[in-house]
């Protein structure tokens, strides 16, 4: 019988610098003694850590791994994985070794001995023991070992008699956006120690517990911004623990005790101010989509606004359709990961945005399109056309909206307490309003005021975090540059890494080929032929700020909490640093309106979704389908459409916060490239060359989704080419697929670039 102690960590939130800890916070570390130690397999493999005193020992997703220890009172090479108390050999290690360090990265046991790193790759055990870069130090033993997002990193240790603080990290592969691999040398951990225990509380947060000499301290690290923090204390002093979890529960074993740990977070909250400019924003969505429902009298101002919509608007509402809030907070949470690289192929713009007002925007607006999909109609094939419309309502209504709404949901409500239904019900319900009633302009003004505050949010934050540095704009800078903030290209071949020249394939093809993207082609059908030109730099100009904001944002909220770690959240996940960032650091009423810029992310892409999915619902299908109704009966066709597809988007979004779902860019990019990747590819070859048929481009598309799912199977290609690859190859094969076939017999006066710039006066 073992008594069972609860622990808890509190964190508090304090306005500036000074202790995570506030005097009253401190009670919430209580022990609770149990009469019996509960069951459990893990409970097995973390007794086999302490009674095996002398092994390394690695916790994976198989079971325990043991590495060396003693035998008779030598060292021996022995290495074996417990599952469920049943013993495996695995592959020896290279020579005898006990009080080694180990941990469990990406499939493979790695093994520091001394300063030597090995690993073993538990997938294929029979490759052997890989020998890495030795670590650029003193040999160590007993050393704490914990792997984060890729990187191992090794705490301390006995080094020749004495206790080590020293703190390195290892990466195999580079972290997103950088290239840097190999060993790096991190701050000292706050005192030197050997045989700690480490305890993963957030995403890139890691609590040091216990070790020797004995110890009740708790120190939490935040891997990404190479800070430390006190975490309180144990109840008691332990030296040699381990950890074990069950149900959801983690469990720390040492000595005889077993103590529960937990963490109870607390996050500041927004204040009667902050829900006032929130509800002011929401006032103010809902004022313009009821002023222009008295204009909403035919079914093409509904859809385009009567192709008189002015081009200023239409441009910034373009970016603001494009810039969910995904982009608007996943970025500046990768910038904050990683670095400038995601600002950099934002700069391809500049000359996709000429070829765009002199060729592209010119060829499809003069054919007067309401659904831009007639355009697969005229240029190759009527199925053409409703395959890729019905492919666009179903990744709309089915993923994109719903997903749009939950995840800044899920992390406004991690860090405001802010409930997840109670956002998305509102964003879902007064955007299907406004979009419903006041049709495509209450749309192109709500996204323009969206679009507006977006911008001005993020300077705002930029601004704010600078100033709230200790140093000032001096330290944002000096931090920036000693984390490599400031890089923006990789200029490599290694399709591994985020290289700029495939970033450049990608957006030149999507710029060359967005009007496959019904949401946001619709406001160049709806603005005059003569203003082609200022919409494009508009959109362009717009684009880029929000790039280049997005990025900044996310390297001056790392400094800002570079200077205050107290402020972070070490339970939370990456994806909520901008949104932490607004209820730690901005006053009471400017939280509220950054937050009402998120939800305006959010509601500019939701309405575009809507009204977009409602046109193409009644062009693509109920005119065919009803070709004798009146322009009156598709008018209200198209309004409850919106209706019905802004309840649906709603109660799914609603239905997915149940589940166990998290913000993640990379996914998000994956299922894009899968679904439309192939649909970019088919425009190009449709506006940019002559001899593409439907019988080519039908076979590209097919073979671009084959293609793009074996290269993310079984290659390492970075995801973020999975787009550049559906597109490529979609070209590639769908072109030569149409001149073996005998090319294009169709008559293409109007529908490709040649011959396309006799003036847009007309």
């Amino acid at each position: 019988m073992r008594a069972l102690a609860s622990l808890s960590f509190a964190v508090c939130y304090m306005a500036g610098g000074g202790s995570l800890f506030a005097e009253e916070q401190l009670s919430a570390i209580s022990a609770k003694v149990l009469e019996q130690l509960p069951e459990g397999s893990a409970f097995s493999s973390a007794e086999q850590v302490l009674t095996n005193g002398s092994s390394a020992t690695a916790m994976t997703p198989e079971g325990l791994v043991l590495i060396g220890g003693t035998s008779d009172g030598m060292a021996t090479a022995e290495v074996s994985l417990l599952v469920e108390g049943e013993e495996t050999r695995l592959p020896d290690f290279p020579h005898p070794v006990r009080d080694a360090g180990a941990a469990f990265m990406e499939g493979s046991v790695f093994v520091l001995s001394g300063n030597e790193l090995y690993s073993l790759d538990l997938e294929d055990p029979s490759i052997g023991w890989v020998k890495h870069p030795s670590l650029p130090s003193l040999a160590r033993s007993s050393p704490a070992m914990h792997a984060v997002d890729g990187e191992l990193f090794v705490f301390g240790g006995e080094t020749e008699g004495d206790v080590s603080s020293e703190v390195w990290g290892f990466r195999i592969r580079p972290l997103d956006g950088m290239t840097k691999t190999g060993w790096r040398r991190l701050g000292d951990m706050p005192y030197p120690i050997t045989n700690a225990q480490t305890h993963q509380t957030g995403q890139s947060h890691l609590a040091l517990l216990g070790g020797e000499p004995a110890s009740d301290r708790i120190h939490i690290f935040h891997t990404l911004t190479d800070t430390w923090i006190d975490g309180g204390n144990l109840p008691i002093p332990i030296g040699k623990a381990a950890i074990a979890a069950q149900d959801g529960i983690s469990y720390l074993l040492a000595d005889g005790a077993v103590m529960e740990l937990s963490l109870n977070r607390e996050v500041k909250k927004l204040g009667s101010w902050d829900y006032g400019v929130i509800l002011l924003y929401f006032g103010l969505m809902a004022g313009i989509g009821f002023y222009f429902a008295r204009k909403q009298n035919s079914s093409d101002a509904f859809s385009l606004g009567g192709r008189n919509v002015k081009w200023w608007a239409a441009g910034v509402s373009m970016f603001a359709t494009g810039a969910s809030s995904i982009s608007f907070m996943a970025i500046p949470a990768s910038a904050f990961r990683s670095n400038l690289i995601w600002f950099g192929p934002a700069l391809f713009i500049i000359p996709m945005a000429i070829l765009q007002a002199y060729y592209v925007y010119p060829v499809i607006r003069r054919l007067n399109l309401t659904s831009t999909f007639e355009f697969l109609d005229r240029r190759f094939h009527p199925a053409l056309r409703y395959l890729a419309s019905g492919q666009m309502i179903l990744w709309q209504v089915l993923c994109r909206m719903s997903v749009v709404m939950l995840l800044p949901a899920l992390a406004i409500t991690a860090v405001t307490g802010m409930p997840v239904l109670t956002s998305v019900l509102v964003m879902g319900i007064l955007t299907t309003i406004y979009t419903a009633l006041g049709g495509f302009e209450a749309v192109v003004w709500t996204d323009f005021t969206q679009g507006a505050l977006m911008l001005f949010g993020g300077i705002l934050m930029i601004v704010l975090a600078i100033v709230g540095l200790p140093g000032g704009f001096g330290e944002f800078v000096e931090v920036s540059r000693n984390f490599e903030k400031f890089d923006l290209f990789i200029w490599d071949f290694d399709l591994t890494l985020p290289v700029i020249w495939a970033f450049g394939i990608h957006l030149v093809i999507y710029n060359l080929a967005f009007a496959a993207d019904q949401p946001v082609i619709q406001r160049v059908y709806a603005t005059p032929l003569k203003d082609m030109r200022k919409l494009a730099g508009m959109y362009a100009f717009c684009s880029i700020a929000i790039s280049l904001i997005a990025c900044l944002l996310g390297i001056a909220i790392f400094a800002y909490f570079h200077a205050y770690p107290m402020q972070l959240d070490p339970g939370m996940k990456n994806d909520q640093i901008m949104p932490l960032y607004v209820v730690q650091r901005l006053p009471t009423g400017v939280a509220g309106l950054i937050i009402a810029a998120v939800f305006a992310a959010s509601m500019s892409t939701l309405s575009s979704s809507m009204n977009s999915v409602a046109t193409v619902t009644c062009e693509d299908f109920y005119r065919k389908l009803f070709p004798l109704h009146g322009d009156k009966a598709r008018l209200r066709f198209m309004q409850v459409t919106s209706l019905l597809v802004g309840v649906f988007g709603t109660a799914m979004a609603a239905n997915m916060a149940t589940m166990n779902l998290t913000s993640m860019f990379e996914v998000w990019n994956v299922i894009g490239a899968l679904i439309g990747g192939g649909f970019y590819g088919i425009y190009v070859l449709g506006m940019f060359t002559r001899r593409a048929n439907s019988t080519g481009v039908f076979v590209g598309a097919i073979a671009s989704v084959a293609i793009t799912i074996f290269v993310r199977e079984f290659t390492q290609i970075h995801w973020l080419f999975y787009n550049p690859v559906a597109m490529v190859s979609c070209i590639a094969i769908g072109y030569g697929t149409s001149i073996a076939t005998g090319g294009n017999r169709k008559d293409l006066t109007g529908l490709t670039v040649f011959g396309v710039r006799k003036g847009l006066a007309e």
